[in-house]
């Protein structure tokens, strides 16, 4: 079994979310997806202007999708 990572950054004012991201790598444990998800959301955050991040109130939202890989 593999984990992927499927984020999003969301307004969680207004309840809309970017397009979702997709990690290309594939986690061997759960944990691993799940750290991941963690260090790239602030990343993604750290990217973002202050002032819109305090505006709309953004913040990431990510899936850890267990699937059989072949």
């Amino acid at each position: 079994m593999k984990f992927f990572l499927t984020l999003w950054l969301c307004s969680f004012l207004s309840n809309e979310c970017t397009a979702p991201i997709q990690s290309p790598l594939a986690y061997n444990t759960w944990k691993e997806c799940v750290e991941d998800a963690y260090k790239t959301s602030i990343l993604i955050l750290a990217d973002q202007d202050n002032n819109n991040v305090e505006e709309f109130r953004l913040a990431t939202k990510f899936m850890c999708k267990e699937d059989n890989v072949i």
